[in-house]
Order: structure tokens, then C-alpha cells, then sequence
């Protein structure tokens, strides 16, 4: 065999195992990234009672598919410092906004319009609710995504009033 056709083999095998390959090294790439943190994103809320803040991480998770699920966690700030974190159920793609409620000084409502969890800030506690007296809940404010790249902000009641949601499911807290 003459040495252009063996290089135009050996050139040709290499670009189709490059071919073939990409792909999962692409794949491996981007899970690598996600566990490194470098999608993660947060939003903070200053909450009614000035001395508290409110975040919610959120982290991708990996899907060769679906491409906007969350991992999420509630972290509660006083004066800048953790109080304690709770992770909060997955956000399984087109549910990021949590809206967040008043129920009196030291309590506040959190619904992603599946799930509703009560925040206790001075037991330091999350826990699920299941019903509210509509009437006793002040909005404060929603986490939400704002662009099509899904970057998460906090808005505020007077930034941007109560939006509903377009999904809720049968026994929501807030029905």
C-alpha cells in the first residue's frame, strides 16, 4: 500500500473516532461543569421584617434531554449569615417561580404552585403546609426566571404584582 493512501486511512479513522466521540466528551464536559458548580445561580430576597433575607440556589441537573431541571435549596440569611438551609423540591423544568407570602411576623408561605412550605424563621424551620386561610397572606414577592436563558431573580410586590400560576394541582394550599 502506497504512504498517501495509508495517511488518507490513518487520517480518516482518526477524524471518524473524533466524530464518534465528541459528543460524549461534550456530554462529560457539561456534567463536569455542573458538578463544579459553574451553573449554579441564586437569587436573595429582603424579607418584611429587615433583618432577614431569603435565597434559593439552584443547581442544573443533568439530563441528555431535559435541559431545565433544578435541584433547589432554601437558605435563610440574618444580618448576612446562614440560619439554616432545606432543599425544597425539584424544580422538574417550567416551574421556577416560588412566590413567597406573609403569614404573620415570623412565618412565611412558599409555592411553586405544586408544593407549599411554611418557613418558621424563629423555630428555624421548613415544613410542608397543606391549607391557608387566603385571607391572612400578605405577597411579598416572587423568585422567578426573567429571560430565556433562565437567569433567577427575586420580584418584588411592587415590582411586579401576583402573577398566577398556570398549573396547580388539585388540594394546592392556596385554593
Amino acid at each position: 500500500m502506497r504512504p498517501v493512501f495509508r495517511r488518507v486511512i490513518i487520517f480518516g479513522l482518526v477524524g471518524l473516532a473524533m466524530l464518534v466521540s465528541a459528543p460524549f466528551v461534550l456530554m462529560a464536559l457539561d456534567v463536569a461543569m455542573i458538578a463544579a458548580g459553574i451553573y449554579d445561580n441564586e437569587a436573595i430576597a429582603a424579607l418584611p421584617d429587615q433583618v432577614h433575607s431569603m435565597a434559593i440556589e439552584r443547581r442544573p441537573i443533568w439530563h441528555p434531554i431535559l435541559g431545565n431541571e433544578f435541584r433547589r435549596a432554601l437558605v435563610i440569611l440574618s444580618n448576612g449569615k446562614e440560619l439554616f438551609r432545606s432543599d425544597i423540591d425539584i424544580d422538574t423544568g417550567g416551574y421556577a417561580m416560588v412566590q413567597v407570602f406573609a403569614l404573620d411576623r415570623s412565618n412565611l408561605l412558599l409555592t411553586d404552585g405544586l408544593d407549599c412550605y411554611q418557613v418558621d424563621l424563629q423555630k428555624k424551620h421548613l415544613g410542608r403546609i397543606s391549607d391557608v386561610d387566603r385571607a391572612k397572606v400578605q405577597f411579598v414577592g416572587a423568585f422567578d426566571e426573567y429571560d430565556d436563558y433562565h437567569h433567577f431573580r427575586f420580584f418584588k410586590a411592587d415590582e411586579r404584582g401576583l402573577k398566577p400560576f398556570s398549573y396547580t394541582v388539585p388540594g394546592w394550599c392556596l385554593e
